[in-house]
């Protein structure tokens, strides 16, 4: 509103007032251009500015963006107030100086008449009120602005009880430390996790770059808690941090969304966002304050639009079955809400409450967390799952060359014992001997061929993914039951395992098979124990037969296998036991003495 004085002064009668509340000076303020008077002020003409306002607003007054000028208005208070008032100023554009009944009470900067003199300050403060008899307070505060596009008495100040609008104060800039120190926790935190999961590429260092820019945007904007901390911070340096930071979160706040989507991300409207961004950026970074704040409304915008994207390429993504958390879709609607607040108060529409601020920033880091850390534990264990994947390809891999190449042996022998069989139908007789050894010979090339294609499609069916958490007892009493043996075991053990029951039993076969093969000449047979030892299952294998030498142990597992004196193929068995049992996460270990017999041990970690 504007209105021109008949001479009397602007007055906000509060002699009703308990101020049990805070009182916003809000209505006509005197407003005088170009005069920084206060002794003179009675004799020149004012005009009625609405404050809280920008006085550019009145530009057809001949008032600019850039220049000074004196407000002044009259509070009356009921003269037996008890307790101590207080005058809450949030922030005038750029620097001021307040007078309560024309003593000079504090300067913000310093005000002068031309850009060279005067020095722009942003703090919020609350300055006591010394009582008064006549319960009347003149409040003159002279303003200068040559640097920010908002100019004047933007905000209303408030009246109240002085320690409650100190202790306000004090809170909000307390809760904005708070938010800042957790946000600087996530960002360098996830920094760190950024390297050591380098698998996951930009996404994380994105985030956390976007955390750190929302860390300085607690601490270096509205209320301002690092001007209350570091005295006379440079203005230059502070309002270049406080609007660069804006464009540096939604700029790494855009790229985590489109490294974490890129499928669902249009790439020409990405470049748009990026170039966006730098040009905007790069106007902070370079050009005057006087135009950057100017061009910040553009920009807010220009992110309403983005964080809309941002908004359907999630809904994209969650269509498409990618990894992805409801939580970060919410966390966007309340960025587009907060964003589209920010335009408000920029525009100066309404002036958007603190605490609902607070609370809109507070849900988009709770909600941005937990979905980055849902997100990212999802890839992490999709990662991992591939590169089991990956392991049990190279082993399938493994094997078939081995199989492929170890199955030329008992071929060899079967077309040999062809070819003496077919020799000797020319002489119509053959020693019983001989055919014996044919058969015996033919008989065992079969078998070998029959386990080794066995074993080749029992290990390139599997998946490692059948898995079941059982106790000591279920686990002896299945092998028991399969085995058809006694496995020696204590009496009464407790415990959970988690293992692949049935691969369990395929590789314990192999190991049985074995020990039955090298004990054949032994009086005793293979048998089993099982023990709890140091929260770990322990199922050995023991045979009495002739042993392993060190250098046959060394080379145990190998998937270089050699033929051993018998011309037989050995080491296929144990190579695809110690596979799976490894594929399982289990341990296996080897014990051999020649002449006395070998062990080997599967350990199984207990699960709680």
């Amino acid at each position: 509103m504007l209105a021109q004085s008949s001479g009397s002064l602007s007055v906000f009668d509060l002699t009703d007032q308990a101020f049990e509340q805070p009182v916003r000076l809000e209505g006509n303020w005197e407003f005088y251009w170009n005069t920084l008077e206060i002794d003179g002020l009675d004799k020149l003409t004012p005009v009625v500015l609405e404050v809280p306002s920008d006085w550019y607003d009145n530009a057809e007054l001949g008032f600019a963006k850039t220049g000074y000028g004196t407000y002044r208005t009259l509070v009356r208070i009921n003269p037996g107030q008890k307790e101590p008032l207080g005058l809450n100023i949030p922030h005038i554009f750029s620097s001021y100086k307040l007078f309560i009944n024309r003593g000079l009470v504090y300067e913000s900067g310093r005000v002068g008449t031309t850009k060279e003199s005067y020095v722009p300050y942003r703090e919020p403060q609350v300055f006591s009120l010394a009582p008064t008899a006549s319960g009347t307070y003149e409040i003159i505060i002279q303003v200068a602005n040559y640097d920010h596009i908002n100019s004047g008495m933007i905000y209303a100040l408030e009246l109240g009880n002085y320690a409650d609008l100190r202790y306000e104060l004090n809170l909000q800039q307390d809760v904005n430390l708070f938010l800042a120190g957790g946000l600087f926790i996530t960002g360098f935190v996830l920094l760190a996790f950024s390297f050591a999961y380098q698998q996951l590429e930009w996404q994380i260092p994105f985030y956390a770059l976007f955390s750190i820019s929302l860390m300085y945007r607690m601490l270096g904007a509205d209320p301002y808690p690092l001007h209350t901390l570091i005295n006379q911070l440079p203005f230059d340096w502070s309002i270049h941090m406080e609007y660069g930071t804006i464009h540096t979160a939604a700029l790494f706040g855009g790229l985590f969304i489109f490294y974490l989507y890129p499928r669902q991300t249009n790439k020409y409207l990405k470049y748009i966002f990026l170039s966006g961004v730098a040009i905007s950026l790069g106007c902070v970074v370079f050009l005057e304050p006087i135009v950057f704040t100017g061009l910040l409304q553009y920009f807010l915008f220009f992110v309403l639009f983005y964080v809309a994207v941002f908004i359907n390429i999630i809904i994209k993504a969650k269509a498409e079955k990618e990894i992805t958390s409801g939580y970060l879709l919410f966390a966007l609607v309340v960025v587009l809400v907060w964003t589209l607040f920010q335009v408000i108060n920029f525009l100066s529409i309404r002036e958007i409450p603190y605490y609902l601020n607070v609370a809109l920033v507070s849900l988009i880091i709770v909600f941005c967390n937990l979905a980055l850390f849902r997100t990212f534990v999802q890839k992490i264990k999709a990662i991992d799952k591939e590169d089991s994947v990956q392991q049990i390809n190279r082993s399938k891999q493994t094997m078939l060359s081995l199989i492929s190449h170890e199955i030329k042996t008992p071929v060899a022998t079967l077309q040999m014992n062809m070819e003496m069989l077919r020799a000797s139908q020319g002489a119509r007789q053959m020693p019983p001997e001989l055919m014996s050894k044919i058969l015996q010979g033919a008989s065992e090339a079969v078998e070998d061929i029959k386990e080794m294609v066995n074993d080749f499609v029992y290990f390139m069916s599997r998946g490692g993914e059948s898995t079941g958490v059982y106790t000591f007892d279920e686990i002896a009493d299945r092998i028991s039951h399969r085995f058809s043996m006694e496995v020696r075991r204590p009496t009464l053990t407790k415990g959970k395992y988690k293992t692949d029951i049935t691969t369990l039993e395929y590789v314990l076969s192999t190991l049985l098979s074995n020990a039955r093969k090298y004990s054949m000449n032994s009086d005793r047979q293979p048998e089993i124990y099982m023990a709890s030892v140091e929260k770990r299952l322990v199922i050995e294998v023991r045979d009495y037969g002739e042993g392993m030498t060190k250098q046959e142990l060394t080379e145990l597992g190998n998937p270089k296998i050699e033929l051993n004196e018998k011309s037989e193929v050995s080491g296929v068995g144990f190579y695809l036991a110690k596979e799976l049992t490894q594929l399982l996460g289990h341990s296996i270990n080897v014990e051999s003495k020649t002449g006395v017999g070998t062990s080997v041990r599967i350990e199984i970690e207990r699960h709680d």
